[in-house]
Formats: structure tokens, sequence, C-alpha cells
């Protein structure tokens, strides 16, 4: 058996095929090449132009590269906006106040309970450091587990005190789902930790959006693997990085 073979065999139960190509297919370029942004935009043309959406953990709406606002703007967007922090969900309103057809809800999605401590870097503190990555700056690790902002904090050299919390109000994602016009074509999920529960709680017998973006960082390889398997039974197949994975149903 060659190795190409065996490391199919390894990689199948993932729903991923490694395929050989040749030096003349990479050369002309004529292979798709397959991203996020390719999968949304197919998504939509098939859609003849409307796009749905829901992203939970929406932060400002305009500070990451995966952001949906292209999206919004040059399409017949509708969709769900989630982001949980008071002063960061402000700016998500300035952000996207010109378009009325996207729901802004500010409020965390938990599995089971309806209000929670979520942790996060002090924005005054933050404030006096001028060295910081984009996602520090904009409280892009907003969390449920205040270990997990302590070591975001320590990476960067800042001390436990920039860590603090905020109670918020939190639905279930299927109150979400339940708000949303249709199965969106999207559901985006950055929550820090949290997007195993998410996921592990969503029924795709009763909701399944073409595209499923989530974060599979801070996932452990028994989540993962369980989150995969769930998907490739519902018919998913997988673009993934060390970062996050987009699952993308079958044509």
């Amino acid at each position: 058996m060659s190795f190409r073979k065996s490391l199919n065999g390894a990689v199948a139960r993932w729903g991923l095929v490694i395929e050989k190509s040749t030096p003349e297919v990479l050369q002309t370029k004529s292979r798709l090449d397959l991203d996020f942004d390719f999968l949304v935009r197919h998504e939509i043309y098939r859609n003849n132009g409307e796009f749905c959406f829901i992203q939970i953990g929406a932060n400002d709406g305009k500070s990451r590269e995966d952001d949906l606002g292209e999206y919004i703007k040059e399409f017949s967007a509708i969709g769900i906006m989630v982001e949980p922090q008071f002063d960061v969900f402000s700016q998500l309103q300035d952000n996207f106040s010109a378009h009325p057809e996207i729901s802004l809800i500010n409020k965390a999605v938990h599995r089971d309970k309806k209000e929670v401590s979520l942790y996060r870097f002090d924005p005054e503190i933050l404030q006096e450091r001028k060295d910081l990555p984009l996602w520090a700056t904009t409280n892009g690790i907003a969390s449920f587990s205040r270990q997990h902002v302590v070591d975001h904090a320590r990476k960067l050299g800042l001390g436990t005190d920039v860590v603090q919390s905020q109670s918020v109000e939190c639905v279930s994602i299927d109150e979400i789902l339940d708000q949303s016009s249709r199965t969106p074509d999207l559901l985006k999920i950055d929550a820090e930790g949290y997007d195993f529960e998410i996921l592990d709680a969503l029924n795709l017998n009763q909701f399944r959006p073409a595209i499923i973006r989530f974060e599979n960082l801070h996932m452990s390889t028994g989540e993962y693997e369980k989150i995969i398997q769930k998907l490739i039974g519902a018919g998913y197949r997988f673009l993934a990085n060390r970062m996050d994975t987009t699952a993308y149903l079958r044509a």
C-alpha cells in the first residue's frame, strides 16, 4: 500500500481526502481554490444573491479578517449578530446602524444559563498600551473562562489586574435560530472556548446551515472529533487550519 493510500485511510474518518495533482494542473491553476470567501460567495450565488446569516461573537463586526461586513454591504443580507460585551456592542451598533435588516443582540449564547460572568480585558488598561494586537485592543478574547483570559494576558505581558468581569444575559442557540426568518446560509461562531458547547447543542435535524464556521483552536482533541463526526453525519465537508474550521454541505 502506498503512503498516500495509508494517509487517506487515517484521515478518512474526518471526511478528508488527499489527492495527487500533476505539476501541469498546479501551474495552470485550474483547480478550485476553496476558502471561506469562496464558499460564502458560492452559496450567495446559488441563492440568487440572497444571504442570511447568524454570527455569534460578532465583536464590533469589522475588525476580523473573516467578518461579514463586506457581504452585508454587497448583497441583500439579512441576519443576526450576537455580542455580549456592552461597550463593544455599542460599537457594533454604530458600525451597522445603516443596516436595519441586521438584528443585533446584546447577549451571550449559553447552553442552559440565563446569566453568566464574562471575563475580558479592562479597556482602560488596554488604552495605556500601544503595542497590542488588534484582537486584544478590541477585546476579542472575552470568555466564560477567567483562566482563558488570564492566559492571553500573560502571553501579552499583562498582569492579572487587566482581567475584569461583566454579568451578561444569555440565550440558547435554539432561541437565536428561532429569531431567524429562515435557516441561515451561514452560522459563524467565535465564542472563545465555548464553540464546542454551542455546536454540541445545535439540532442539525431542525437547522442545517449550508456553511458553519467555528473556532477549533480551544477545543480538546475529543471535543473536536465529536463535532467533526456530528457534522460528517449531517453531510458536511471541511476546510480547516490551526484556528478555524469551515464545514460546508455537499452540493
